[in-house]
């Protein structure tokens, strides 16, 4: 039935994904289809531009023809960059000096060998470093840069990440609503997205979901989902990496688009061709070391370039690639017409050029500091309230569920057949000694669960989180409340209907009490049970700094949490150690006693053969008159026929009440033990927002490193001696 209804199609395949009820005709799928299955062998410009359907002509409209989709006229400058890491005991200069600027309508590209900085001055001068000393001055309209600086720039990363299941518009929208100034209205939003569109030439695949879209595409789409936020400044790392030659200028085309429709553009780009680096206006060139050697204009067939360098005895022949004559001119040096080697960071340092760009940057930034700052109410670091960026979250993650639904399948499956498996395992039970132990062992087996449900947790949660880290959070999208909030509450409803699933198919087939009392109280727990499990998984996944921390970690919690709550081993019999700590702090413990103390409290217990201790009282006495006392004694059991007079039958437990105390469990504890449980599922949502706060936000270790660091030596001082003997192995065999 799973199968009939769920659908588990991923990305691949070269077939596009429409979103059900998208109003697209199938001929329109088709043609899109075979462009896109086009465009992966080789063609990357018939994903993108055939689509439109546009000619090459309107490609290359006039700026005045060309929508503008930024209004901002705010300049970018940073003099003096430097930036250093911790290295080996001291600190590793990665940045050195570097000074230049932005402004709308011109695309600067980063260049420069591989090490050399291109990617580090990138996310320095966006504000995405998290670690390391950054000085110098970065300056907008020659002021500091204010709180909102991440949200009102795009950072397109080099890693297409995003939420395969949305489509392209509702990715889009999602940015758009969340990352403008809250007081625009959100019919405008819309209307911008609608610009955007057009303007990267995604109206035909708009309702299609990105996990089926192509390389090409999805970079389309990565640099539409940073402009909807109207950013006056777009920063690009390597938006051309992994593309072949036609897609590569396929991107770079749009992006000239956006330089034309008012952004300002900085762009990382390696090795590109001579087509490519003539479509930017000016390069930064940086030598390993994070040292300028050339900022300046590209010009025709990169004249400006060819000029500063032959200037200093070094011309580009003519037809070679002006990109490829600067890298291997800064590899190979050079010497001047006296013979002296050229020190190109040394050249560009003292350069008539260098001087100029300084003076040019000290009159931006007075020219522009004249101009009134904008109001206040855009100087929030998050452009949307907390309650808006919850519900566009929870909505998004509640659509993702949907369409992927594998995940809430998954939880519905376990919860059906151990359910199914538990309850006809445990069919009817009876009231016999061994039917007492058997309601105990039915309400124990909830505990096959959680390893299942939680490792279905975990990378769910784990995906949405890193997506959050690595993009979402650092372009000031939504928050760290926002992301907490949604993934508890889109938890809420598969919970719910898992344990109502699970109580249904174990609960009744096992014949425990059907008063209205005790069966609610059952479902309640199970319920809670469902929602603690859930919340567990996500705690443990945002306290855990990667994978091989929490492949370590849950292990120890589950054997922790099936061995150590009175059923496996009895109360009584824990050793000391384990007895006064690890029992009490046992969620599961709670949980297991409260099921106990509401289905066996009153029932009474009727020993099956060969349970009672059957014995003969002395001639003339009856069982009772033999045994009484010993009944009285013993404060439980009874005697099976008090009357007769032999074959007397002592029952040890006379009602589910007196089994109980073997596990450490009263009456009492029914309703005493439910809000403790409760407080357990309540503590583990807090511990959800507390972990993704002060571990993602905060970045506070706890002292894991310690921890795990010392455990890593060791582990990869293992693998290396045993990689040494396996070698010495073969050599003495060979």
């Amino acid at each position: 039935m799973g199968s009939e209804f769920f659908t588990f199609v991923k990305s691949g395949g070269g077939a596009l994904i429409f979103k059900k009820g998208a109003k697209t005709p199938a001929e329109m799928a088709s043609k899109i289809a075979d462009a896109e299955k086009g465009g992966d062998a080789g063609d990357g410009s018939a994903s993108g531009g055939q689509l439109q359907a546009s000619s090459q002509g309107n490609d290359e409209k006039s700026a005045k023809d060309m929508p503008k989709t930024s209004d901002s006229e705010e300049v970018f400058t940073w003099t003096d960059i430097n930036y250093s890491v911790p290295y080996d005991g001291g600190e590793r200069q990665l940045l050195n000096n570097v000074q230049g600027y932005a402004k709308p309508g011109v695309m600067v590209a980063l260049m420069g060998a591989s090490g050399a900085g291109k990617t580090t001055l990138l996310n320095t001068l966006s504000q995405r470093q998290r670690m390391g000393t950054v000085s110098g001055n970065m300056l907008v309209d020659g002021r500091p840069l204010g709180p909102e600086f991440q949200r009102t720039t795009g950072f397109v990363e080099q890693m297409d990440l995003h939420d395969m299941t949305a489509t392209v518009r509702e990715a889009i929208e999602f940015s758009a609503v969340l990352r403008q100034d809250r007081d625009v209205p959100k019919e405008e939003k819309v209307a911008y997205v609608d610009e955007i569109i057009e303007l990267l030439e995604l109206r035909e695949i708009q309702h299609v979901l990105i996990m089926s879209l192509g390389v090409e595409q999805r970079k389309r789409i990565t640099i539409a989902v940073e402009l909807a936020a109207k950013p006056s400044l777009l920063f690009l790392d390597e938006p051309t990496s992994g593309l072949d030659s036609q897609s590569a200028y396929s991107v770079v085309r749009f992006i000239q688009k956006l330089a034309r429709a008012g952004h300002g553009i900085i762009c990382t780009i390696h090795q590109p061709s001579s087509l490519l680096i003539q479509q930017f206006d000016m390069i930064l060139a940086l030598n390993p070391g994070g040292n300028t050697f050339y900022f300046g204009h590209v010009g025709d067939n990169g004249s400006e370039v060819n000029k500063y360098f032959s200037e200093r005895g070094v011309s580009c022949p003519p037809q070679k690639n002006i990109a490829e004559f600067i890298l291997e001119t800064a590899a190979k040096g050079g010497k001047r017409q006296d013979g002296k080697r050229l020190n190109w960071n040394e050249e560009w340092k003292h350069s008539q050029e260098n001087k100029t760009l300084l003076a040019e940057i000290d009159h931006l930034n007075q020219e522009r500091s004249k101009i009134p700052t904008k109001q206040v109410f855009t100087k929030h670091e998050y452009a949307s309230p907390i309650y808006l960026q919850c519900t566009m979250l929870t909505r998004r993650m509640f659509t993702q569920h949907w369409r992927d639904p594998s995940y809430y399948y998954g939880k519905i499956f376990v919860a059906i057949i151990v359910g199914i498996f538990n309850g006809f395992t445990f069919w009817k039970l009876g009231n016999t000694v061994a039917d007492m132990q058997n309601r105990m062992f039915t309400s124990f087996l909830i505990v096959l669960i959680p390893p299942t449900v939680v490792n279905a947790v975990v990378p769910k949660f784990y995906q949405n989180m890193a997506l959050w880290e690595a993009r979402e959070n650092p372009s000031r999208i939504y928050g760290w409340f926002a992301f907490c909030t949604a993934s508890v509450v889109t938890e809420i409803p598969i919970s719910i209907l898992s344990s109502v699933l699970y109580w249904l198919l174990w609960y009744y087939p096992t014949g425990l009490p059907t008063d209205s009392s005790t069966a609610g109280y059952v479902f309640w727990m199970t319920m809670l049970f469902f929602l603690f499990q859930a919340s567990w998984g996500q705690w443990i996944c945002a306290f855990a700094p990667s994978f091989t921390v929490i492949s370590n970690v849950l292990p120890f919690f589950f054997v922790m949490f099936s061995l150590f709550n009175g059923v496996v081993r009895p109360y009584a019999q824990l050793s000391v150690f384990w007895r006064y700590w690890m029992y009490y702090v046992n969620p599961s413990t709670y949980w297991i006693g409260g099921v106990i103390a509401a289905t066996l409290s009153g029932t009474s217990v009727q020993c099956g053969p060969g349970e009672a201790a059957v014995f003969d009282p002395p001639p003339g006495q009856t069982c009772g008159q033999y045994a009484a006392a010993f009944v009285r004694e013993a404060g439980q059991g009874y005697l099976m026929n008090p009357d007769g007079i032999s074959q007397c039958g002592y029952c040890p437990y006379r009602d589910g009440t007196e089994y109980m105390k073997s596990l450490n469990v009263v009456p009492g504890d029914k309703w005493r033990y439910l809000p403790i449980f409760l407080a357990f599922c309540v503590s583990n949502w807090a511990l959800v927002y507390f972990f993704v706060y002060a571990v993602r936000v905060r970045r506070w270790g706890f002292g894991l490193g310690y921890v795990f660091g010392p455990l890593g030596m060791v582990g990869g001082a293992l693998e290396s001696g045993i990689k040494k003997m396996i070698g010495w192995g073969r050599v003495g065999s060979g």
